[in-house]
């Protein structure tokens, strides 16, 4: 779908309507859907403001580099944080269901990636380098239960994504038709290198 400058979106806020278009494709994508909606919590606010798409909501809405740029600059590293891998972090996951139905081709499998900074002190992860020219990655998942494997890497593309307060929690939220699935059982989820079940 295009703007009326020309660029390229998957959605917009429809102000004047009080309503969220996405292209039809999207429809089910929760990054991009989550996006549009904080737009339209945020009605009075125009742009990408940080405080609500590079930090609050962080990793459960889509934020790319018009969203970026928007946010501005980040702020200095916490100067006392120590440096370290992505072992020190507690990994875990949630999920709303058990369940998912197949043959509703509307239901969507969610789960939420959770990595906490429990070591008491601001923590800066080092991840390791990607295996091509992008940055490396943060929050993955990979769903599997042969015949089927379905993946996914998300970027450490901000400062942000690697840059833990004490005590603080980043979330990476996955949504998945649950028309893609097989019957048995799934593993999922990690922030690299550590695996959670």
């Amino acid at each position: 779908m295009c703007t009326s400058t020309g660029s390229e979106v998957g959605g917009y806020d429809d102000h004047d309507r009080n309503r969220v278009v996405l292209r039809g494709d999207l429809t089910l994508v929760g990054l991009i859907v989550r996006h549009e909606m904080l737009h339209a919590i945020l009605r009075k606010t125009r742009g990408h403001p940080r405080a609500a798409f590079l930090e609050k909501c962080a990793d459960t809405v889509l934020c790319e580099a018009q969203c970026v740029r928007e946010g501005g600059l980040w702020p200095a590293q916490d100067p006392t944080a120590r440096i370290g891998p992505a072992t020190r972090l507690v990994v875990r996951v949630t999920s709303p269901h058990d369940t998912v139905s197949r043959g509703d081709s509307a239901s969507i499998f969610s789960a939420t990636v959770l990595a906490t900074n429990e070591t008491g002190r601001a923590l800066v992860v080092t991840l390791p380098p990607s295996e091509d020219a992008g940055p490396p990655v943060s929050f993955s998942y990979r769903v599997e239960s042969l015949p089927l494997t379905l993946f996914f890497s998300d970027r450490a593309t901000t400062p942000g994504v690697v840059r833990f307060a004490i005590g603080e929690t980043k979330r990476f939220v996955v949504d998945i038709r649950a028309s893609v699935f097989v019957e048995g059982r799934y593993q999922f989820g990690e922030f690299l290198p550590m695996w959670t079940r």
